[in-house]
């Protein structure tokens, strides 16, 4: 049987990280928005 403890701590890992990953998805999405697509007009209008 597996330990509870070691259990727990994976779990607690498992949510950390879909936490982080969702942090920088929504960090780079922000800065997809924010700083690429003007960056992309001011170049498009030259």
């Amino acid at each position: 049987m597996t330990n509870p403890v070691a259990l727990s701590a994976e779990l607690l890992r498992a949510v950390r990280y879909e936490e982080v990953t969702e942090g920088l998805e929504s960090r780079l999405a922000g800065l997809d928005v924010g700083s690429w697509k003007p960056e992309l007009r001011v170049m498009n209008h030259g």
